[in-house]
C-alpha cells in the first residue's frame, strides 16, 4: 500500500494553471488530514494480560495469591489479552478486607511472608513495538489503614526472561480509602523495543506500614509501526505534492 501511494504520488504531473494552484492545494492537504485520520484511527491500543507472576526472594503471599492479581477476579468487567483499552477503566471490588481479590506481603520478616525481592510478568509473546502504560489497581484497606498498597517500584525489561535493561522508577497512587469498588489507574512506560518480561523490584510501600501488596495489574501494547509509518507517508506526500508544483 505504502509504494502504491508513493509510485502514484510521484507519477502526478505538476499543474501549470497557476488559477488552480490553491484548490489544489487545498484538496491535497484534506486528503492528507484523511489519510492520518483514518490511520490513527487504526492505531489502536492493546490489552496485555500477563500469562503467569512469579517472584523472586521474599516470602509467600501473607493473604491472597499472585494468580489473583492477573485473573480479573475483583473487576467489574474481564480485561483480557488483544482487548482495546477502553475509556473507562472497570473498578475493583477487593480494597476493604484482606481476603478479596488481592496480594499483600509484609514489609519485614514475619511468618515467612516478607515482601518479595522482585516480581516478574510473563507477557506470553514478544512485543516488538514494545509496551505503552501500566494499568494498575493497588491495595487499600478501611480506613486508617490507607498505607498497605504500593507507592513504587523499579521497573526493567526483557526479551528472554534473562538480561533485563531499561530500569524505570514508576509511581502508583495510593487507592481510596473511602470509594469501593476504587478507580483503576493508568501510568506510562513508554518502553520501546522488543520485550516479554516486566520486573519489578525496588517494591515500596506509601507510609510506614506493616504490609504491601496490589490487587490487579495489565499492560498494553505500543501501535504496530506500520500505523505510525502511514501517517508519516500523509506528511510525506504533502511535502512532495507541494514540492512538484
Amino acid at each position: 500500500m505504502i509504494s502504491f501511494l508513493v509510485e502514484n504520488i510521484s507519477k502526478k504531473k505538476p499543474t501549470t494553471n497557476t488559477t488552480h494552484n490553491k484548490p489544489m492545494k487545498t484538496k491535497t492537504f484534506i486528503t492528507a488530514a484523511v489519510l492520518a485520520t483514518a490511520m490513527h484511527a487504526s492505531a489502536a491500543i492493546t490489552i496485555i494480560d500477563p500469562i503467569s507472576v512469579s517472584k523472586e526472594g521474599g516470602g509467600v503471599p501473607q493473604s491472597g495469591s499472585l494468580s489473583q492479581v492477573i485473573d480479573n477476579s475483583g473487576l467489574s468487567f474481564d480485561l483480557n489479552t488483544g482487548d482495546l483499552v477502553p475509556s473507562t477503566l472497570p473498578t475493583h471490588d477487593g480494597g476493604l478486607t484482606y481476603t478479596n481479590n488481592a496480594v499483600r506481603w509484609f514489609t519485614f520478616d514475619l511468618l515467612g511472608a516478607e515482601v518479595p525481592d522482585a516480581l516478574i510478568f510473563d507477557l506470553g509473546q514478544l512485543y516488538s513495538t514494545g509496551l505503552g502504560d501500566i494499568l494498575f489497581w493497588n491495595y487499600s484497606e478501611q480506613a486508617p489503614a490507607g498505607d498497605r498498597g504500593i507507592s513504587d517500584v523499579t521497573a526493567s525489561f526483557s526479551s528472554d526472561g534473562i538480561s533485563y535493561s531499561g530500569d524505570t522508577t514508576v509511581n502508583f497512587t495510593q487507592a481510596s480509602l473511602i470509594d469501593n469498588p476504587f478507580a483503576g489507574e493508568t501510568v506510562g512506560l513508554n518502553q520501546y523495543g522488543d520485550i516479554r518480561y516486566v520486573k519489578f523490584t525496588d517494591i515500596n510501600g506509601p507510609g510506614d506500614g506493616s504490609l504491601i501488596g496490589f490487587s490487579e495489574i495489565r499492560f498494553t501494547a505500543l501501535p504496530e509501526p506500520s500505523s505510525t509509518a502511514l501517517l508519516g507517508l500523509g506528511g510525506a506526500a504533502l511535502m512532495l505534492r507541494r514540492r512538484r508544483k
